[in-house]
Parts: structure tokens; C-alpha cells; sequence
């Protein structure tokens, strides 16, 4: 059995222009000790589908309209907000895409990495502490008993980033959600952050769903990836299977927008258009009128869903994405 098996996810944004859909039908599972990938554009729905799962959307105007998640047997999208809390920042724990905006600038950062281990464990403030350092040592920053007691500004973004993996992993989660835990990040820090997330995934034998828009970054540190587009999964495959046999026209016009993939001088690819406004309600396949990887003429009509082509390779079954 899964370790964390979501169906049919709906999250909607109730606003003055309309319903938007954000996330609009999401499945997918985790094994225990997996690091599973969710790639797509800005405005995919890649953090709305995580940050539901925790209870962290705005309500309103956000609202779970449907599915489940279930977590050990408890339906983390009909829990209630108690046993939520319990499960919350101990058991699935979650890096934030911005450090500097997820620390609080006003407290010092021995006070927030002290805090799970005072709210979930029970742990006095003395030992709390030394948990803290030891943890900040962990990930690498540099004379961590003198540098517990700084703010969140007088560390730089790699370091502010290290200080969230140590605050996320300070309790020993079975889950980590890492939402794009690298986008602010020069090539040297990045490199440095996944062998560290890797690192102490497999002392911890941690579970990882990992949230991007960069298929170099994912291409490294998945098992298993879920290609997002306008709040749905267009395609789902191991990673090497994605990789060399991708199917859908939006999985191949991502991979084919990769800077490493052109030769030198070469004109980089681009995909044409905008996502589409997941306000208005999408008729048919979604990628349609910015497909020119395949044959948009054949499109379905009707909302497309995933099929198992074999070897636990899914994608949607629209002839148009697939020519």
C-alpha cells in the first residue's frame, strides 16, 4: 500500500472573475522512500496540489471540491483541521519555494527551528536548542551554535535555504515536500541542495515530492515523474521512461526547451502562446492551440483522460498530443 495515495484532487479559487480551476482532477501515489517529481510551467497547478494536501490554501476563496488523500488511513482533505495540525510540520513536512519570505524576519532562527520540536515532541527549550544546532550542522552552515542566534536577513539564500531543510527534517517526516527548493539559487548552491536533500533522504528513509519547472533539476533526483499542465497530469512515467520516450506534445516541448538540448548557437525552442486561463472552463484538450509538436487538428473534443500505455507509462489519451 501507498504510502500517500491522492485521487481526483479538485482545488478551485472561488474570485469576482470566476471559478478558477487550479487543480482540477490530480491523482498520483508515493512509496515509502520515493522521490517523486511534478513539473510544469508557472500556473500549472504543481504547489496548489501540494499545498492542499496540508491544508494551507486560502479558504475562501480556495476550496477542496473533491477527491482524497489518504495518509496512513487518515484522508488528509476531510480530516479536520486538529488532526491536520497533528500530522502538519511532523509527519509531512514541506520546504517553501521562498526562504525569505516563508522565515519570519522578526525572530531569531533558533526560535523557528526550536518550534516543531517544542509542538510535535514535546521537547523543553534546552534540548529543543541543541537539537537546533546540531541540525543547522547537519546541512552543512558553519559554527552553528553562533549562528542559531542571527536573524533570517543575515543569511544569504543558499544558507536560508539550508536553514528550511534543517527545519523541515528537524522532526524525521516519513514525507517532504520540496516546492522549487533551487529556483533562487546559483548552479554551485543548487548542486550543493539536492545532494543534501538526497543525502538526508536516505539516512532518514524520507519519502519526496519534489515541485518544479526545471527538468534538469528533476531529471537528477526523481524516480518517478508527473508532467502538469492547467491543473491536470498530461503524463506520468519513471524517470529514464520520460526521459527517453516522451509521448505527450507538451512533455516533448518541455524537454526540447532545455537550454542543454540545442547545439551551440543554436535558436533555443520555445513553447508558443500562454498557458491557458484555467478561469474559463476548458472544452477538450487544454494544450490544443499550443500544440505544434503534434497534429492539433486531431485534439479531443472532450477532456482527455490517462491511460497506462505499458510499463507504468501514463498519458492522456488525446490522439492530437500523441501524433
Amino acid at each position: 500500500m501507498p504510502l500517500l495515495e491522492v485521487n481526483e484532487l479538485k482545488t478551485h479559487f472561488h474570485t469576482r472573475n470566476g471559478i478558477v480551476r487550479a487543480v482540477d482532477g490530480v491523482s498520483f501515489s508515493l512509496e515509502k522512500g520515493q522521490t517523486v517529481g511534478i513539473v510544469g510551467e508557472s500556473g500549472s497547478g504543481k504547489s496548489v496540489t501540494c499545498y492542499s494536501l496540508l491544508g494551507l490554501i486560502p479558504m475562501p476563496p480556495g476550496k477542496i471540491e473533491g477527491g482524497s488523500a489518504l495518509f496512513d488511513s487518515i484522508d488528509l482533505l476531510n480530516c479536520g483541521e486538529k488532526k491536520l495540525r497533528e500530522v502538519r510540520g511532523k509527519r509531512i513536512s514541506m520546504i517553501f519555494q521562498d526562504p525569505m519570505t516563508s522565515l519570519n524576519p522578526y525572530l531569531r532562527i533558533a526560535t523557528q527551528i526550536t518550534e516543531p520540536l517544542r509542538l510535535h515532541m514535546g521537547m523543553d527549550k534546552n534540548r529543543a536548542l541543541k537539537e537546533a544546532i546540531k541540525a543547522l550542522g547537519e546541512v552543512g552552515i558553519p559554527e552553528p551554535d553562533k549562528r542559531i542566534q542571527m536573524y533570517p536577513h543575515e543569511f544569504s539564500g543558499g544558507m536560508r535555504q539550508r536553514v528550511m531543510i534543517a527545519m523541515a527534517l528537524i522532526t524525521k517526516p516519513e514525507i517532504l515536500i520540496a516546492d522549487e527548493p533551487t529556483t533562487a539559487l546559483d548552479v554551485t548552491v543548487q548542486k550543493q541542495i539536492l545532494d543534501l536533500i538526497k543525502e538526508r533522504q536516505q539516512e532518514l528513509g524520507t519519502a519526496v515530492i519534489f515541485i518544479t519547472h526545471d527538468l534538469a533539476v528533476i531529471s537528477e533526483v526523481c524516480d518517478e515523474i508527473n508532467v502538469m499542465y492547467a491543473g491536470n497530469i498530461v503524463e506520468r512515467a519513471k524517470a529514464d521512461e520520460l526521459f527517453q520516450k516522451p509521448l505527450h506534445a507538451y512533455t516533448r516541448a518541455l524537454l526540447k526547451s532545455i537550454p542543454a538540448m540545442h547545439a551551440k548557437g543554436e535558436e533555443l525552442y520555445t513553447i508558443p502562446g500562454l498557458p491557458p486561463d484555467v478561469s474559463k472552463l476548458i472544452r477538450g484538450c487544454a494544450f490544443r492551440p499550443r500544440n505544434e509538436l503534434g497534429d492539433p487538428e486531431q485534439c479531443l473534443p472532450n477532456k482527455p483522460t490517462l491511460k497506462d500505455t505499458g510499463n507504468g507509462h501514463w498519458v492522456q489519451d488525446c490522439p492530437g498530443c500523441l501524433a
